[in-house]
């Protein structure tokens, strides 16, 4: 398993503000409650990032002609 990372390092590791981190990525995906920290699994970032592309072609559309 990937190092859990704190909210300043998940921020950094998405190369957003911790603010933006806070408003966007926080609420949606899950964290591991050490006291008053939260830890971020990578991997859980990485899905975030995936699930929320867009623009481009994907590689599941075929091109057509």
């Amino acid at each position: 398993m990937s190092q859990p990372l704190r909210q300043e390092q998940a921020a950094a590791y998405l190369n957003m503000s911790v603010d933006t981190f806070q408003r966007h990525v926080q609420p949606s995906i899950p964290h591991t409650p050490v006291g008053r920290i939260k830890l971020y699994d990578p991997r859980d970032l990485d899905a975030w990032l995936e699930q929320n592309k867009v623009g481009g072609r994907s590689d599941r559309e075929a091109p057509t002609r």
